[in-house]
């Protein structure tokens, strides 16, 4: 009996020991020059293999944010750095980028980051501006942002105060569209005439 139980254990041993193998390798990727925009990323991949460890030079590279999953699949060449660009992501949204290729028959992870991209807001890319059709919307324009105007305005003869100073200079765009602002009347309180 203690032979039998002897040898189930000793064989329990061999299958756990078999199962918990860990595929290690010199192998990794590394990436550079993150570009976020609002709905895009791009960015530079270098694979390195010294030891040439990896089955092949295809890879796939992955974007995520809990529910948003964008993948891709590239070659890049030995001694290659590859602008990646990933497109159709969303606004505001911190991604993690993955990177797998193939080592000895199975997949195998070489690179992951979380929240490594964070793509931008809508009006903080010339690209992507924020759609101006209203008085109220144009009123409220910020220094930084870019905007394009989607409809004429006509402010009806108002007064309105200057939306950007000296201290806070206009540093966006505004692209006109072929549209018209009319009957705007700027008032400045340091324009007004007094009399001492």
């Amino acid at each position: 009996m203690k032979k039998i139980i002897g040898v189930v254990t000793f064989l329990l041993l061999i299958v756990l020991a078999a199962c918990d193998t860990v595929i290690t390798s010199n192998a990794r990727a590394v990436i550079s020059n993150i570009t976020p925009k609002t709905q895009s990323a791009s960015f530079r991949v270098e694979v390195k293999d010294p030891s040439e460890e990896l089955d092949n030079r295809n890879f796939k590279i992955t974007l995520s944010s809990g529910e948003h999953t964008v993948s891709i699949d590239v070659e890049i060449a030995k001694s290659q750095i590859k602008l990646v660009e990933f497109t159709e992501l969303n606004r505001e949204t911190s991604y993690k980028i993955s990177i797998i290729g193939t080592l000895n028959g199975s997949s195998y992870e070489l690179y992951h980051s979380d929240e490594t991209i964070k793509t931008l807001a809508i009006g903080d890319t010339e690209e992507d501006p924020i759609s101006i059709t209203t008085v109220e919307e144009f009123k409220e324009m910020e220094a930084k942002k870019h905007y394009k105007l989607m409809n004429d305005l006509d402010f009806e003869n108002a007064s309105i105060q200057p939306l950007f100073s000296a201290g806070t200079p206009f540093n966006g765009s505004f692209d006109g569209n072929g549209f018209t602002i009319k009957n705007i009347n700027i008032k400045e309180s340091a324009d007004t005439y007094k009399p001492y």
